[in-house]
C-alpha cells in the first residue's frame, strides 16, 4: 500500500507540471487570440475557463498530495510509535518471563538441596520450608503477570492491524475517487472548451479572411483611381 501510495504520488507531481506546461500555453495562445482582430469574445472566455480549469487541476493536484502527506504521514508516526511500545512490551514481557524462570530454577534447588539433607534442625526445616513457599509464590505470580502481558499485547496487536487496514483502505479509495473526480472534471472542462474554441475559429474564419482581404481591395481601388487621373 505505500509503494502505490508512492507511485500515485508521483503521478500527480507528474500532472501537476504537465497541468502548469498546458496552463501557460493556454495563458500564451489567450494573448494571441486577443490580440487577433478575428477573435470573438466568446472564444477568449472559452480558453480562460480553460485556463482557469488547468489552474484548478493544479491546485487539486497539490491539495491532494498534501491530504495524502498529512494522511498518510501521520498513521505512519503512530505505527511508529506503537511498535515502539510493543517493543518495550516484549522486553518487559520476556524479562518477566526470566524472572518466572529464575524462581522456578530457585524453587527446584531449594527443593532438591532440603531433598538431600537427612536430618535438619526444626528452624532450618522451617526456613527452608517457608523460602520454598516464597518462591513458589512468586514464580506463580510472575507466570500469571508474563502470560497476562502476553494476552493484552496479542489483543492489541490484532486490534490495531485490523484498524489500520481498515483506514488504510479508506484512505486509499478517498485518495483513488478525489483523484478521479479532479481528473474526470478537468477533462471535461478542456473537452468543453476545446469544442467552443474550435466552433468559434470556424465560424469567425470567413470573417477574418474578408476583414483581411478589404485593405487589400482598397489599395486595388486607389491604384485604378490614380491611373485614371493620369
Amino acid at each position: 500500500a505505500a509503494d502505490r501510495l508512492a507511485g500515485e504520488l508521483r503521478g500527480l507531481a507528474a500532472e501537476e507540471a504537465a497541468l502548469a506546461e498546458a496552463l501557460y500555453s493556454l495563458q500564451l495562445a489567450e494573448k494571441a487570440w486577443a490580440a487577433d482582430s478575428g477573435c470573438d469574445s466568446a472564444a477568449v472566455e472559452d480558453l480562460r475557463r480553460a485556463a482557469k480549469a488547468a489552474s484548478d487541476g493544479v491546485r487539486a493536484a497539490e491539495d491532494l498530495a498534501e491530504f495524502a502527506s498529512e494522511e498518510v504521514g501521520q498513521p505512519m508516526h503512530e505505527y511508529l510509535l506503537y511498535t515502539g511500545c510493543v517493543r518495550d512490551c516484549l522486553t518487559r514481557a520476556s524479562g518477566l518471563q526470566a524472572q518466572a524462570q529464575a524462581a522456578q530454577d530457585s524453587l527446584e534447588k531449594a527443593r532438591t538441596a532440603e531433598q538431600q539433607q537427612p536430618t535438619q534442625p526444626s528452624s532450618s526445616a522451617a526456613a527452608s520450608a517457608e523460602r520454598i513457599a516464597e518462591l513458589s509464590s512468586r514464580s506463580n505470580r510472575l507466570s500469571d503477570i508474563a502470560s497476562a502481558a502476553c494476552a493484552d499485547l496479542t489483543a492489541d496487536l490484532d486490534r490495531w492491524r485490523l484498524d489500520r487496514i481498515r483506514d488504510t483502505r479508506t484512505l486509499l479509495h478517498g485518495l483513488a475517487a478525489a483523484h478521479t473526480d479532479r481528473l474526470t472534471t478537468t477533462a471535461e472542462a478542456w473537452a468543453a472548451a476545446a469544442a467552443t474554441a474550435n466552433e468559434s475559429a470556424r465560424s469567425n474564419s470567413p470573417s477574418l479572411a474578408a476583414r483581411r482581404q478589404r485593405p487589400q481591395l482598397q489599395r486595388m481601388d486607389d491604384r485604378e483611381g490614380d491611373s485614371d487621373d493620369d
